[in-house]
């Protein structure tokens, strides 16, 4: 099972561009699935895709936007998904952070 899709004869610049938007529609499709639980009631309002890179680590961090459209509150909150990122396509930096 491939969980990102991308052509293994392509040239490194392609295999980057396809892996970026396999991740991006991946992780996408998978935050827009929490709106269709209708017992959540949960509508994601915004999702902020940034690259962070640290001494210790590089991450893609995928930053929602969320209402809660149940239950008589409508606070809106924030959360994120760090999922790692590779440099340069070769590897990637890892280190356990609190």
């Amino acid at each position: 099972m491939e969980i990102v899709k991308i052509d293994e004869f392509s040239v490194y610049k392609k295999q980057k561009t396809e892996f970026d938007e396999a991740l991006d529609q991946s992780m996408f499709d998978l935050i827009r699935s929490i709106e269709l639980d209708d017992e959540a009631g949960i509508k994601i309002k915004n999702i902020d895709v940034s690259v962070v890179d640290t001494n210790k680590s590089r991450f893609k961090v995928y930053k929602m936007t969320i209402k809660n459209t149940k239950f008589g509150k409508t606070t809106e909150y924030t959360k994120s998904i760090k999922v790692p990122y590779p440099i340069k396509g070769k590897y990637l930096k890892i280190s356990y952070e609190f």
